[in-house]
């Protein structure tokens, strides 16, 4: 049952157990993708360059090629028959965006607090927050399908897209004052 204290604890034990283990991993994996670039380029190699953040790091990967750069690389090798060299100069960015979300739900409890009555600024900054894991888990779970690239992208427009109308949709709902 959700709200027991032996459930939470549970949750917090398994939420606790693989932050660690991200953490554990994440410097292996910088040192690992160094090493990577380090490699001698075969001639008919083809080049990939990663950019972004501990996603594209593998950060929650048992390994750093099982994350998606590694997944793309591997798929491109098997269809093209060629190396794939990677460069992944990614740097753990999540942190700066996990940081917003919580600057923006801090910012919808000011709003809730000073203008009870403004449900509409309350609801662009959740929204925000909330469009941003649904995205997150869309484009993951399309990866794990082993979507094509494309499809992918698809996925991910797509899911930004309904979290903008679900919003609006919600907006629409209510009192005209509170909007």
């Amino acid at each position: 049952m959700i709200g027991t204290g032996e459930n939470n604890q549970g949750t917090a034990l398994f939420v606790g157990v693989n932050v660690g283990r991200a953490l554990l991993n994440a410097a292996g994996f910088a040192h690992f993708w160094q090493e990577k670039a380090n490699e001698p380029v075969p001639a008919d190699a083809i080049r990939v360059v990663a950019l972004g953040d501990s996603a594209t790091q593998a950060i929650g990967a048992d390994h750093p090629m099982e994350g998606f750069v590694g997944r793309i690389a591997s798929y491109v090798q098997a269809k093209t028959g060629r190396p794939v060299y990677i460069t992944n100069v990614s740097v753990g960015g999540a942190t700066y965006l996990g940081l917003y979300m919580i600057w923006r739900a801090v910012q919808a409890v000011s709003v809730l607090r000073e203008q009870p009555g403004n449900q509409g600024a309350v609801i662009d900054h959740i929204g925000f927050n909330l469009i941003s894991l649904f995205d997150g888990f869309a484009i993951i779970s399309a990866i794990d399908l082993h979507a094509s690239g494309w499809l992918v992208a698809v996925i991910a427009i797509g899911a930004v897209a309904l979290g903008i109308y679900a919003i609006n949709v919600r907006k629409k709902t209510l009192p005209r004052q509170t909007r």
